[in-house]
C-alpha cells in the first residue's frame, strides 16, 4: 500500500461495520456531552421501567413510582439546556429546573398545578427557548423541522432496535426451541424505549447556535411545506374565517348571544391559523395567491372571531362559573390579542417566534399557583356552591348541580374551600368527605346529573352481601334501559332465556311463552334512602301472582316534574317456580 493510500485510509471516512459502530458510539457520546442531566434522568426512568417489568420495583420506591414526574423533569431539563446552551452557565440551571418540575408534579395539589397545560408549556419551551431574543424566524423554523426529524429518527430507532432484538429472541424460541422468558422482551422494550431511543434522538438534535436558514433544509421538506400551505392550509382557513364572520353577522342581526361551543370553534381556527403561519413563513417570497391572501389579511381575520369567543365564554362563566377549560379559552383570547398588538411594532411584525413564544410562556405562568387555572376555578366554583346552598330546601336539579360542583372540587383538591366547621359522622352520612359535606349542607349525595339533558341519576350503597329472602335466582348484573332491545339472560331450569325490557315505568319479563309486566313505583325510588353497608335499598314488585325483588345500584330518571324511569341496574331476585312450566300461569 502506497503512502498516499495509507494517508487516505487514515483520514478518509470509515467503512464497514466499524463505521456503523463508530458512528453510533460518536452519536451517543455527543448526546451524553450535550445533555448529561437529561441522560441521568433517562437512566432513572429506565431503572423504574425495568423494575416494573421485573416486578422488583417496590423494593425501591413503592408501588407509586416516579416515572411520570421524572419524565416531566426530563422535558424541563432539556428545555433549559437548549435555551442556555451557548451561555456557558454550567449544569446547575438544568438540575434546578428538573428538580422544580419534579416537585411541582409530585406536590401538584399543594401548588394546584394544571398538569396538561404545564407539560405542553414545557414541551413548547424546548422549541422556543433557544430563540428567545436570539436567532430569527427562519432559523427557528428550521430548528423545529430538524427537531421533529430527530424525534422521527428516535421512533424509528425504537422500532428497529427493540423490534429487531425481539425478533431475534423469538427466532431462538421458534427455530431452536430455546425458551426466552416473557420478561426479557419487556426489558428490551423498556430499555430501548426509555433510554437508547431517546438518547439516539438527542444525538441528532441540531445545536441551538446553528442559526441556519430554511434554504438549508432538504428540498423535499421545503416543497412539502410549501404545498401544504398553498393548497391546504390557506384555502381552508380563508373559508373558515368567512364562515365565522357570517355567523357574527347573524348574531348582530338576531340579537342572540353566541352559542357556547363557538369558543372552541374560534380556538380551533386560531390554533390552525398560527400553525399555518409558522409552516408557510419561509416561503413568503414565492407564495401563491391563497397564501398571499392569508399572509396579508390574517390580522384582520381575527378580531371578530376573538370577540365571539370572549362573549360566548363570558356568558358561560356568568352562569356556570370558571372552569379550567373556560379559563384556557379566555387565556387564548388574551394571548391572541397580544399577538395582534405585537404586529403594530415593525420589528415584531410577522415574527413566528412571537407567535410561538407568547402562548408557551402564558401556559407556563398560568399552569400553577394562585393565578393558575386550577386556583381560579376552585375559587369560582366554591363561591358558586356557597351561593347555591344558601337557600335550602333544594329541587332535584339544584341538588344535582351542587353535587357536580362538589365532584369537581374533589378532583381538583379544593373540597377544603367549602368544608363546613361541623361535619356529620361517617355513620350518619356515609364514607367519603364529599358525602359528608353534601349531607352537612342538606344535599342528597345519591342524586346526580347524568350528562344527558334533563336526566338525573341516583346511586345506592350496597353491602356486598345479598339476602335472598326465599328467592332462588339472582341476576347480579341486571340492567334495563328504556327504548332498547330486550336483554336476555340464560337461567338454569328454564328452557328459554328470560327476557327483560323497560318501557313506560314498567319492567316486562318474558319466558316460557309467558309475559308479565311489573309497574315500577318511580316516586318510591326517588324517596328511598340510599341504604347502608348493613342494609341495602330494596324494592319488591308483584304482578299476576309472581314476585320479584330489585336491589338497585343506580337509577336514572327523566323530567322531575313528571318523573319517568330511563334505566335501572343492580341485583334482580326472582323465584324459579314462578317462571317454570308448572308455575302460576299453568296451575
Amino acid at each position: 500500500m502506497t503512502s498516499v493510500e495509507q494517508n487516505q485510509s487514515s483520514t478518509g471516512p470509515r467503512k464497514g461495520w466499524g463505521s456503523v459502530i463508530g458512528e453510533m458510539f460518536d452519536g451517543t457520546l455527543n448526546a451524553l456531552r450535550r445533555f448529561p442531566v437529561v441522560a441521568l434522568l433517562l437512566v432513572l426512568i429506565t431503572i423504574e421501567a425495568n423494575g416494573r417489568v421485573g416486578e422488583w420495583w417496590p423494593l425501591f420506591w413503592g408501588d407509586r413510582g416516579f416515572a411520570y414526574p421524572l419524565t416531566v423533569a426530563t422535558i424541563a431539563a432539556l428545555a433549559v439546556c437548549l435555551s442556555l446552551q451557548s451561555r456557558r452557565l454550567g449544569r446547575l440551571p438544568e438540575l434546578l429546573a428538573a428538580l422544580l418540575a419534579f416537585c411541582l408534579i409530585e406536590w401538584k395539589e399543594a401548588v394546584r398545578i394544571y398538569e396538561q397545560t404545564f407539560v405542553v408549556a414545557l414541551a413548547g419551551l424546548v422549541l422556543v427557548g433557544p430563540f428567545l431574543q436570539r436567532g430569527s424566524s427562519e432559523s427557528f423554523w428550521l430548528f423545529v423541522v430538524r427537531f421533529l426529524f430527530a424525534g422521527l429518527l428516535g421512533l424509528l430507532a425504537l422500532l428497529l432496535f427493540a423490534g429487531g432484538f425481539s425478533a431475534i429472541l423469538a427466532s431462538l424460541t421458534y427455530l431452536f426451541g430455546i425458551a426466552v422468558p416473557e420478561q426479557v422482551y419487556g426489558h428490551v422494550w423498556a430499555t430501548v424505549g426509555c433510554f437508547a431511543a431517546p438518547l439516539f434522538a438527542l444525538g441528532q438534535l441540531p445545536a441551538a447556535t446553528d442559526f441556519d436558514t430554511p434554504e438549508d433544509a432538504p428540498v423535499p421538506v421545503r416543497r412539502g411545506m410549501q404545498v401544504l400551505g398553498d393548497y391546504v392550509a390557506a384555502p381552508l382557513l380563508v373559508i373558515y374565517a368567512v364562515l365565522l364572520h357570517i355567523y357574527a353577522a347573524t348574531i348582530i342581526l338576531s340579537g342572540d348571544w353566541p352559542a357556547g361551543q363557538v369558543g372552541w370553534l374560534v380556538l380551533t381556527f386560531g390554533v390552525c391559523l398560527f400553525a399555518a403561519l409558522m409552516v408557510i413563513h419561509p416561503f413568503l417570497s414565492s407564495a401563491r395567491p391563497p397564501t398571499r391572501l392569508l399572509l396579508r389579511w390574517w390580522p384582520v381575520m381575527l378580531p371578530v372571531p376573538l370577540l365571539l369567543l370572549l362573549l360566548a365564554t363570558w356568558q358561560r362563566i356568568s352562569v356556570y362559573g370558571v372552569t379550567p377549560d373556560r379559563y384556557l379559552l379566555v387565556l387564548f383570547g388574551v394571548v391572541t390579542a397580544a399577538i395582534l398588538l405585537a404586529q403594530l411594532r415593525p420589528s415584531l411584525r410577522g415574527d413566528i417566534r412571537v407567535i410561538a413564544a407568547l402562548p408557551v410562556l402564558a401556559l407556563l405562568v398560568t399552569s400553577f399557583g394562585p393565578q393558575g387555572a386550577v386556583s381560579i376555578s376552585i375559587e369560582s366554583q366554591s363561591e358558586r356552591f356557597r351561593a347555591m346552598v344558601a337557600d335550602p330546601p333544594f329541587t332535584p336539579e339544584e341538588n344535582a348541580e351542587a353535587l357536580d360542583i362538589l365532584s369537581y372540587l374533589e378532583v381538583a383538591g379544593g373540597l377544603g374551600a367549602v368544608e363546613p366547621e361541623v361535619l356529620p359522622s361517617s355513620a350518619e352520612a356515609g364514607t367519603g368527605l364529599l358525602r359528608r359535606i353534601a349531607v352537612a349542607y342538606g344535599l342528597d349525595p345519591t342524586l346526580r346529573t347524568t350528562g344527558e339533558a334533563g336526566q338525573f341519576s341516583r346511586s345506592f350503597q350496597t353491602s356486598g352481601v345479598i339476602a335472598t329472602n326465599g328467592y332462588d335466582i339472582l341476576l347480579v348484573d341486571f340492567s334495563a334501559y328504556r327504548g332498547t332491545t330486550a336483554r336476555n339472560w340464560s337461567v338454569p331450569g328454564l328452557s328459554q332465556p328470560l327476557s327483560i325490557s323497560l318501557r313506560d315505568n314498567s319492567l316486562t319479563l318474558s319466558s316460557e311463552g309467558e309475559t308479565v309486566v311489573f309497574d315500577v313505583p318511580v316516586d318510591t325510588l326517588l324517596e328511598m334512602e340510599d341504604g347502608t353497608p348493613a342494609e341495602a335499598a330494596e324494592i319488591t314488585l308483584s304482578s299476576q301472582g309472581r314476585q320479584i325483588s330489585i336491589q338497585p345500584n343506580y337509577v336514572t330518571f327523566d323530567r322531575f316534574d313528571a318523573p319517568s324511569l330511563a334505566n335501572i341496574g343492580g341485583v334482580l331476585l326472582l323465584r324459579l317456580s314462578d317462571w317454570s312450566s308448572d308455575g302460576p300461569a299453568q296451575r
